[in-house]
């Protein structure tokens, strides 16, 4: 219930990325940390754009909207990995590593990260705190999970109509991908579930008159 607030509210939201509008806005605490619009905004745009896409404003906003609970689960994740101080690696080293590839990208990346008063350093954090977030879950979160020959075999006879064209053996290896997928979402699901039962999120009142201000 708590994200649906989150989202509704992170909805009604009009941005402006260029201008810094509603950068100081808090939206929800997160284990007491405050997450901010410009924070939202931030790893949005850094997310595309390392999918060398270079949106607008209107796009950054849509995509908001479109992946809001992703996004939520993004900070909360983040957060629940600081907190318990899990290090997959030397951070001064792999934030020196990205520096030097993000150099390497042209100055087109660049710009668009000062159009939005982004900087290469804001990057790098940001690619750091992803390969956090996976380390964690495949180290811990999904260590367990398995999907056995039996799953495997009963899928398959349950679904011979979507491989008519292939044998069990042909199948077998993009079933028990798609499985084991399906059993990490729902184990991700549930431990976000978890957290914000013990009040890990923490909703703030909207006010929709916060203009951020420097």
């Amino acid at each position: 219930m708590k994200v649906v607030t989150v989202a509704l509210f992170i909805m009604q939201i009009a941005f402006n990325p260029a201008s810094g509008e509603y950068k100081d806005c808090g939206i929800f605490r997160i284990d007491g940390k405050l997450v901010t619009l410009w924070d939202i905004q931030k790893v949005v745009v850094l997310e595309l754009v390392f999918r060398n896409e270079y949106p607008d404003p209107a796009t950054v906003e849509n995509f908001i909207k479109k992946n809001r609970d992703r996004i939520i689960q993004f900070f909360m994740l983040r957060e629940e990995v600081e907190k318990i101080m899990y290090e997959n690696m030397d951070r001064n080293s792999f934030i020196q590593a990205v520096l030097l590839k993000i150099s390497k990208r042209g100055s087109k990346f660049l710009h668009f990260l000062k159009s939005y008063s982004l900087s290469v350093t804001d990057a790098a954090e940001y690619l750091y705190s992803v390969s956090r977030i996976k380390s964690y879950l495949d180290n811990f979160l999904y260590r367990d999970i398995e999907v056995s020959d039996q799953e495997i075999r009963e899928y398959y006879n349950r679904n011979k109509d979507k491989f008519l064209n292939e044998s069990f053996h042909e199948a077998e290896d993009s079933i028990k991908e798609f499985l084991l997928l399906k059993k990490k979402r729902k184990a991700l699901r549930e431990h976000i579930s978890n957290l914000i039962r013990t009040e890990f999120l923490e909703v703030l009142k909207p006010d929709l008159s916060c203009k951020g201000g420097d």
